[in-house]
């Protein structure tokens, strides 16, 4: 016993003594910097419907992926991006292959809907190389993207809805999202 009570009063002194040498500044102590990197604020939410019994949030990212998914390689369309804004809004640049000499970068407005459960695309200000052009003249390869983008956005939930019951009712769009409301 009076073994264990030394060790112990040996240990509390040799700390205490370490401890003092740290103070006085006899042992040097370094303190490791670590660096913190600051990360974007989240988007706020859009509030949320009361009505809605399932909500679904895509991300820019996301949507962008699906969208080179559904457009063939070596195709008409090439480099196609959207980028999202508030209120169902985005803006869609791709390569255009009008014919097969000429091809042509195209910015386009683009306003999503809902319709019959159903998400609706509507591509409107089509701009070619910064300049507006009567949407006529590539009328074809808009309509393939739109048929493109809206049958790979509708495919993605037609199991959801067929799964749930649920109906796709509301769609709203933020900086860097998309968010779905379903409900029955």
């Amino acid at each position: 016993m009076k073994f264990v009570l030394g060790t112990m009063l040996a240990i509390v002194m040799l700390l205490g003594a370490g401890g003092a040498a740290v103070l006085a500044g006899v042992i040097p102590v370094t303190r490791a910097t670590t660096t913190v990197q600051a990360v974007p604020p989240l988007q706020p939410l859009d509030a949320q419907t009361t009505s809605a019994d399932m909500i679904v949030t895509l991300s820019e990212r996301f949507m962008n992926q699906q969208l080179t998914v559904g457009i063939p390689p070596n195709g008409q369309v090439q480099s196609a991006q959207l980028d999202l804004h508030a209120g169902n809004t985005a803006d869609f640049t791709a390569t255009i292959q009008v014919n097969s000499f000429i091809s042509a970068n195209v910015k386009a407005n683009v306003l999503f809907s809902v319709v019959n459960g159903r998400i609706v695309i509507n591509i409107y200000n089509v701009s070619v190389g910064g300049f507006g052009v009567p949407a006529s003249l590539i009328q074809p390869q808009i309509n393939q993207i739109q048929a493109t983008a809206e049958a790979q956005l509708n495919q993605q939930f037609a199991n959801v809805q067929a799964n749930t019951g649920l109906q796709l009712q509301t769609i709203s769009t933020t900086e860097n999202s998309i968010t779905l409301s379903f409900a029955p």
